[in-house]
This record gives C-alpha cells, sequence and structure tokens, in this order.
C-alpha cells in the first residue's frame, strides 16, 4: 500500500514541525486545538475553494486533488487556469513569502506536470492586500 504525504504538511513543517504531530494525534479534535491563529484564517480562505464557488469557468480547475507518484505526495490546488498556464496559491494575508509557501507551491506544479497540464506561471496571492506574489 502506497501512502501520500500530504503536501499542505510541506508548509505545516517549516511553519511548526509540532503542527503535523498534532494533526495526527488530535485530528478528530477541534482544529483549534493544534491549529495557530495564521493556519484558522487560512483555512477560511479556502472556504471557496473547497466548495468549488470560487468561479464556473470550465478553463480553471478549483480544489482538485492531485497525487504525485514521482514525490509520494498528495493535495489539493486552489486555481490553475488552464488557458494561461496560472497555478495560483491563495493565502490570507502574507508578510513575506516563507519557504513553506513555495515548497507548498512548486509541489502542486509537479504533481499538475505529472497529470500533463503545462505549468507556464506560478503565483502567490495575498487576499488580504489582493497582491500576487511571482
Amino acid at each position: 500500500m502506497e501512502t501520500y504525504i500530504p503536501i499542505s504538511y510541506l508548509n505545516d513543517f517549516i511553519f511548526c514541525p509540532r503542527s503535523i504531530y498534532f494533526h495526527q494525534v488530535h485530528g478528530s479534535l477541534s482544529q483549534s486545538m493544534y491549529h495557530a491563529k495564521p493556519q484558522i484564517a487560512g483555512k477560511a480562505v479556502h472556504e471557496s475553494i473547497d466548495k468549488g464557488t470560487y468561479t464556473t469557468s470550465q478553463n480553471v480547475l478549483i480544489g482538485m486533488d492531485l497525487y504525485s507518484d514521482r514525490y509520494g505526495l498528495q493535495g489539493k490546488i486552489d486555481l490553475f487556469f488552464i488557458d494561461s498556464g496560472l497555478l495560483l496559491e491563495r493565502k490570507n494575508q502574507i508578510t513575506k513569502i516563507y519557504d513553506g509557501y513555495v515548497y507548498q507551491v512548486y509541489a502542486h506544479f509537479f504533481a499538475l506536470e505529472e497529470l500533463g497540464y503545462q505549468v507556464k506561471e506560478i503565483k502567490i496571492h495575498d487576499r488580504t492586500h489582493n497582491r500576487s506574489y511571482r
């Protein structure tokens, strides 16, 4: 049986390695038990992605499940605009581009490429300030 590492754990590990432990130990409990305020705010940002209500365009992949056999990773993208090749990772508020953000979005990139999609551009979007970073 193959097991995949959740892509979100890449960011969580860089943010706080203990949070992955608490995900596993307290997974069935309220996330407020093991998530810090930035993680809780980030989950709220993803609500329209998780529900698939961000857009109805057929040329945008929203919250699509991804698997990378090559790297043993699994996760969900935020947005991938098929026509332009733009992969967009949304964050609630960005004070700096943390390594975890970069690892997470590149894991999405590699998984999309493995599925045959052509990613031409990657951006991390700050929802609070409506600003994108390449």
